[in-house]
């Protein structure tokens, strides 16, 4: 949910399009992104404005229509973070912080990968940090040093990994040139070269450092306009005058986020809210943005400035009237996917990853809320209860019947009712919750939620002196437990309840490395000398982890407890048994054995390190990892169904932070590192009772389709597919409401043109279905 405020009267546009709207076409894939953040604007000459942001690209035209393109449309990452146009070839450049250029052909609408500097293997950082158009020539700014690509064929031209006098793979951070000459802004200074000379040589180029006038030799941005030379260095913006340079404060002393030139006028976009304009006549202009909108990068187009913001997609601000217009789509608030759940047809999602260094963004990572295809966004800008608390980097998460629990990284617990959408929020002031121990008992850590059977939602206070907390069903107070007789060192971090109410919590010591699992049953909440615990690590007889940090809990159909660690998976058979069993062989976790013999490892996965574990109705694994992307495990853990990558399919990352999955339509939700994307699996709900089966597509053709899809199944079936004589031609056992069939029979043969009978029968004989099929071959 997006609130837009302004002190003058300013038309809204809304611009709701999306290219990734959710097909529901079995193997599909989806992309859901916030394309609020814009990393760069480039423009065409026919007045199209093409937004670089962290979710994608997104597109106004100069009718004002809008479009996005994400890398289901063939884009290489969803966070480009700049670009350029080529308007002879009506090609949009877009690069990316790998080093990787995409080429968008506007016109066909379709892209192509440049690697030439992301092959480079000399240097292990390649960042795409600017670009330059000069005449046929692309110059491009990276981490190690100038590259030049010819814009026609788009081949290397030249490369400049030693400029002047500066070390060899210099960072260049910016770009500019003028009719003559090239300006570079590099982390040892600046370097300025007459183009008609030869820039590799060293003589060619003059620069400046701290023996020149500057602070520091680190240059964020440069610009030149009527032959007057700035350059930011991150603190200070300066001028050069006769081979000196001089601090200048014309364009204020905000601090500088960017240093543009646009239809030859100078653009100083300042924190928080405000560009500067300066003509080449001098005429300097002040434009306020207002609302904490930060600009990030701005360009002029026929008397409009255009800004690319940090939180609220693309304004165009009519200077003279002082009006605006915003063109934003339907998306979340951030492009930041951590903890998820979906339930009762909601996808719920916080922003924060784990142990949170400071970023710009760290303040307003809040949570989200997708229901009937729309996005609610909450945080600190969009809620008034979670400002007034200062309720910022959404963590943990859970439901109970009636709210959203959503633990942050120091500000307590927001309570957010299903039906009303009001929120309140616990912490340390009006709950009586401890915080972390080092001095700082109001900052409290809410590392784990989850709710048990009998709708008491749980909350972990990590490191502090009371770190189990609960709030009884139908209670506002929360009610704070203290920590059972462990080691000192292990503190309290995630948690998950099973469907015995054990409390299941994953241990740290304070240098964050991993101490094993707790389980733990609490018996009477109020009676704590009734509480009964095992603490499970390495060994045979001490639960048999296969690694001490735990990276993801989960119960499946079964009953069965299942655990990731940074150093692969393993299952607990009998779970109800280990808080409160003496013998060790009922407590012990058990690997997962490879059912393929000639396998390097007899354990599946065993060196994988695990993130995050989802169960779908076919009581199959979705196994997420860190930078190996997902496997998909069938339901012991034996054998891997599935393998999805970066490389064999539309996953955008590889580095898997949360999955969870709608039961209902079997639509998998997969955040990473760069967004979040959704795969339409097989596997769905069962029904109740069945009766006909839906069977589709029918008919079915061989040279048309490749699989037929029966669904109305119930939670174990046996499906046979049998021929009007009564002969079953093929037999299917499968979990869950849907299945597919290639249309094959016992030996993998095409059967003839026909009528097929569809018959499932439930495992325990109760339940029988039936459905038909017409087969053309």
């Amino acid at each position: 949910m997006y609130f837009f405020r302004t002190s003058v009267f300013i038309p809204i546009l809304f611009a709701f399009f999306s290219s990734t709207g959710n097909s529901q076409g079995l193997g599909s894939w989806n992309v859901y992104s916030s394309f609020s953040t814009i990393n760069d604007i480039s423009v065409s000459d026919e007045g199209d404005i093409y937004n670089a942001t962290l979710g994608g690209l997104f597109i106004v035209s100069q009718a004002n229509e809008t479009n996005t393109l994400t890398t289901i449309d063939g884009m290489h990452r969803l966070d480009p973070v700049k670009s350029a146009f080529d308007n002879v070839n009506s090609n949009l450049i877009l690069g990316y912080t790998d080093g990787t250029i995409d080429l968008l052909d506007t016109g066909s609408q379709t892209f192509s990968k440049i690697e030439d500097i992301a092959r480079v293997d000399q240097f292990s950082s390649k960042n795409i940090n600017a670009f330059e158009i000069k005449g046929r020539e692309l110059f491009v700014a990276t981490d190690f040093g100038l590259v030049v690509f010819d814009l026609d064929d788009f081949f290397v031209k030249s490369s400049y990994l030693k400029i002047g006098g500066f070390e060899r793979g210099i960072q260049v951070r910016d770009i500019h040139t003028s009719e003559d000459s090239i300006y570079v802004a590099t982390q040892e200074g600046v370097a300025i070269a007459d183009l008609s000379d030869n820039l590799l040589e060293e003589s060619s180029w003059t620069t400046y450092n701290v023996d020149d006038g500057l602070e520091t030799s680190i240059i964020e941005h440069i610009a030149v306009i009527e032959n007057k030379v700035y350059a930011y260095s991150g603190t200070s913006l300066y001028e050069l005058n006769n081979g000196t340079w001089s601090i200048t404060n014309e364009f204020g002393t905000g601090t500088l986020l960017s240093l543009e030139i646009s239809q030859d006028n100078i653009l100083v976009a300042t924190y928080p809210d405000r560009i500067v304009t300066k003509t080449a006549l001098g005429v300097i202009d002040v434009t306020d943005i207002n609302n904490n909108r930060t600009a990030r990068s701005s360009i002029l187009l026929n008397g409009f400035l255009n800004v690319g913001t940090s939180v609220s997609g693309l304004l165009r601000i009519d200077i003279g009237q002082s009006t605006e217009e915003q063109f934003l789509t339907d998306g979340p608030y951030l492009n930041f996917f951590s903890n998820m759940e979906y339930e009762e047809n909601v996808l719920v999602s916080t922003s924060t990853v784990k142990f949170p260094s400071f970023d710009p963004f760290n303040s307003i990572r809040g949570y989200y809320i997708f229901e009937n295809n729309s996005w609610s966004s909450y945080n600190i800008r969009t809620s008034e209860e979670l400002g007034s608390a200062n309720f910022s980097t959404a963590y943990s998460l859970t439901a109970s019947n009636d709210h959203y629990y959503i633990g942050s990284w120091g500000r307590g617990v927001a309570r957010h009712n299903k039906e009303t959408n009001e929120i309140d929020v616990s912490n340390a002031e009006n709950s009586g919750f401890t915080g972390i121990n080092s001095g700082q008992s109001s900052f409290i850590v809410i590392s784990g939620l989850d709710t048990d059977s009998r709708n008491n939602t749980w909350a972990i206070s990590y490191d502090s002196n009371k770190p189990l907390n609960v709030q009884t069903s139908g209670s506002d107070e929360w009610v704070h437990l203290n920590k059972e007789a462990i080691t000192l060192d292990n503190l309290y971090f995630n948690l998950f309840i099973d469907s015995n109410d054990q409390k299941w919590i994953s241990l740290i010591d304070f240098n964050g490395n991993g101490k094993g699992l707790l389980v733990l049953d609490t018996g009477e909440i109020e009676d704590e000398t009734d509480d009964v615990f095992r603490k499970l690590t390495l060994g045979s007889n001490n639960g048999n982890l296969p690694d001490e940090f735990i990276t993801a809990i989960v119960e499946d159909k079964n009953g069965e407890v299942w655990i990731g660690t940074e150093r692969g998976l393993a299952r607990f058979i009998f779970p109800e048994f280990i808080a409160r069993s003496t013998n060790p062989n009922e407590y012990q976790a058990q690997w997962l054995i490879n059912e393929d013999t000639s396998a390097i490892s007899r354990f599946l996965l065993r060196d994988i390190n695990v993130s995050t574990i989802a169960v779908n109705e076919a009581n199959e694994k979705w196994i997420g990892s860190v930078n190996q992307g997902v496997w998909i495990l069938n339901e012991d853990g034996s054998r891997i169904e599935q393998r999805f990558t970066k490389e064999n399919s539309p996953l955008i990352s590889d580095n898997i932070i949360s999955i969870t999955i709608n039961d209902e339509t079997g639509e998998v939700f997969i955040s990473t590192d760069l967004g979040l994307v959704s795969f339409n699996d097989i596997s769905i709900k069962p029904v109740n009772k069945m009766d006909e089966l839906k069977v589709y597509p029918n008919p079915f053709s061989y040279s048309q389709n490749d699989q037929v899809i029966v669904e109305g199944l119930s939670e174990a079936t046996m499906v046979k597919v049998l021929g009007v004589d009564g002969t079953v031609v093929q037999e299917l056992s499968t979990r869950g409401g849907r299945v597919t069939w290639n249309g094959l029979d016992y030996l993998g043969n095409k059967l003839g043109t026909g009528v097929y009978f569809v018959v499932a029968l439930e495992v325990d004989g109760k339940e029988k279905g039936i459905g038909k099929v017409v087969i053309i071959n």
